[in-house]
């Protein structure tokens, strides 16, 4: 990326995540997320992929720069490269709970489409075994599918 405003005094990184053990909080995602580093230390995180807002933010933090390095000092907080920031804590906390929210409505689907399944072969059956009182019983199926197996106290 082209950095015309910084005047050299920016350096931009493509780094692996997967690599770096400091960097494991940002694996598995597909966003990219831009760490301003000074001294070793993380002063700020921006997320996404907005790039006129990436470059306010750069700008910001370039001007930060100049002043420290001019002798003003700017109380700011500052983070290990390994620890999260407290918006990167809550972007990862929300992203869990859609994770969470996710997978609880898929077990839910299944668990209708399942349900649906037996009503629909229990109503083609009904009619075929009005005077017989019997328990079905298949001996070759001991690999069929989990959801052919009959859990009679949820399911009764």
């Amino acid at each position: 990326m082209k950095l015309d405003w910084s005047d050299g005094q920016a350096v931009l990184l493509r780094v692996a995540a997967d690599e770096i053990d400091s960097l494991e909080r940002f694996r598995g995602q597909s966003e990219p997320v831009f760490l301003f580093i000074l001294n070793t230390r993380v002063i700020n995180v921006f997320r996404g992929v907005d790039y006129i807002t990436f470059g306010e933010v750069a700008k910001k933090e370039i001007e930060y720069y100049k002043q420290t390095k001019e002798g003003c000092h700017i109380e700011r907080q500052t983070y290990a490269i390994d620890e999260a920031t407290p918006d990167e804590i809550e972007w990862l906390n929300a992203r869990k709970t859609e994770k969470e929210e996710l997978v609880a409505n898929a077990l839910a689907l299944k668990a209708s489409r399942q349900e649906a399944r037996k009503k629909h072969r229990a109503e083609l059956m009904v009619p075929h075994l009005r005077h017989l009182n019997f328990v079905l019983y298949w001996p070759h199926t001991t690999h069929a599918h989990p959801e052919l197996y009959e859990r009679w106290d949820p399911h009764s």
